[in-house]
């Protein structure tokens, strides 16, 4: 139960991604992501040539933690490994570059390989620059040639005149370019395969591959990330080069559907045409009201880290499973939740309000409108975590079963009626009975109490 006053110094918080540990692979392990690690890499393992693959899940489950700590523990007498962040690059007109810089940078330059990977180099600026777009392409001869319009500025009539003629000559010069480029893109596209090949042969065996961990794909805009996945497909198929593709597969291929106005059969036909195999991280699931544990771990964990007590970390932990929240959004709802934690004493009902805020929008609406029925299913939930195997019986099953008699007294009609809200043989509960008597106490009433708590949580918004 929470009892206001002046905030207090409490746990602090950290708002940057700071729990990768490249010393220290899967430090905080709460999901046992270590052990699909070493499954998938067996996967790798047994994949005869090259290969693209989709890691699948949705956002907010972790994915971008997953395969860099994944990326740290692959066997380097086996593996050779580079990680692609497409979010942070999306800006740049094509992929192409990016994918072959991040080839090459993996075989730093030897005496060996010097020259397979300098032609590697060349054929890819070459490339590189033919599949650039062809404004693009047009801007930077334009740069080049010191491109001038004679006339503009020295009035209207002769400014359109001379922009016109303009026009028509850059027209004639792009298409001429055009016709050119096509021409050589065959020879180019070739060039650049054979030497990528004869590459990798060099610095690759038949138990040596390299992995190439591109994330954040589906972040990314969705014409930077079709453009790379059909890049991957027309110039990177190469034996021993293994693709591992971060994002939530349903996704983008939505993404795509929109970008061509294809219905969804056709979007996931046509991503499929990219992706030779997907693996899915796995979700712990339990039934009855808790719909993921993933969450209460995360919670646990990260309260425990923060330096808030760790029962009631384990308490904190059970609502933001009875709410579902993913581990992206349980994470946000710690980090909100301890901010304003010592404003109300760290209480359940508190943290209960800040799960809604993020998991459940519309019940927590209907709580800040004062609904019966909102606080009904709060109660509701409460209770079923509460009577959950495991928890049932638990200091952590108190502190749940009086938030849930906060939320039952709220549903009192009238709201001033709240003492007669429960029957008889409920008034005689241990959990009951310390809720009431702190009601009465400090003579508020349950609606009251949980708007005011409402009010504390809505002071920050974390976006």
């Amino acid at each position: 139960m929470a009892t206001f006053g002046k905030p207090g110094v409490g746990p602090s918080v950290r708002f940057l991604d700071s729990d990768f540990d490249p010393q220290n692979p899967f430090n905080g392990d709460a999901l046992s992501r270590r052990t699909t690690a070493d499954y998938f890499t067996s996967i790798l393992g047994r994949v005869a040539d090259g290969c693209v693959i989709c890691l699948d899940a949705p956002w907010g489950e972790g994915k971008t933690w997953f395969i860099k700590n994944w990326q740290t523990t692959l066997p380097p007498e086996r593996f050779r490994s580079v990680y692609i962040d497409c979010f942070k690059h999306d800006h740049l007109e094509d992929p192409f570059l990016l994918v072959t810089s991040a080839l090459t940078e993996a075989f730093p330059a030897t005496a060996q390989n010097r020259s397979a990977r300098s032609q590697v180099v060349a054929g890819a600026k070459k490339l590189g620059a033919s599949l650039l777009p062809r404004a693009v392409r047009l801007g930077m001869d334009a740069v080049g040639a010191g491109l001038g319009v004679p006339g503009i500025g020295t009035g209207a009539a002769a400014a359109y005149e001379a922009l016109s003629k303009a026009t028509e000559d850059v027209a004639e010069t792009a298409a001429e370019a055009e016709l050119e480029r096509l021409s050589g893109l065959a020879g180019q596209e070739d060039f650049f395969r054979r030497n990528l090949q004869s590459f990798l042969a060099g610095e690759l065996t038949k138990s040596r591959k390299l992995v190439v961990f591109v994330d954040e794909l589906d972040r990314a805009t969705p014409t930077f990330s079709i453009r790379l996945l059909e890049r991957l497909k027309h110039y990177f198929d190469c034996p021993g080069l293994i693709f591992v593709l971060s994002c939530h597969r349903e996704l983008l291929a939505d993404a795509i559907g929109g970008l061509y106005g294809i219905g969804e059969a056709g979007s996931k036909a046509y991503f499929d045409k990219f992706i030779h195999l997907t693996l899915r991280l796995p979700k712990q699931e339990v039934t009855g009201a808790a719909r993921s544990l993933s969450a209460s771990k995360v919670i646990y964990l990260a309260l425990v880290q923060m330096g808030l007590n760790a029962e009631r970390a384990e308490v904190w932990g059970a609502i933001a499973a009875t709410f579902g929240l993913s581990l992206r959004t349980a994470r946000r709802a710690t980090q909100h939740a301890v901010l304003i934690g010592s404003a109300f004493n760290d209480s359940t009902e508190a943290f209960a309000l800040v799960c809604m805020k993020y998991a459940q929008p519309h019940i927590y609406a209907g709580i800040t409108e004062r609904n019966r029925d909102a606080y009904q299913w709060v109660a509701d939930a409460m209770l079923k975590t509460a009577d959950r195997k495991g928890i049932a019986g638990t200091p952590v099953a108190w502190d749940l079963l009086k938030c849930h008699y906060v939320f039952r007294l709220c549903t009192a009609q009238p709201e001033d009626d709240w003492l007669n809200a429960l029957p008889h043989s409920e008034k005689e509960r241990p959990e009951a009975i310390e809720v009431i008597n702190f009601f009465m106490r400090t003579l508020s009433a349950p609606r009251a109490y949980i708007s005011r708590l409402a009010s504390i949580v809505d002071l920050p918004s974390l976006e």
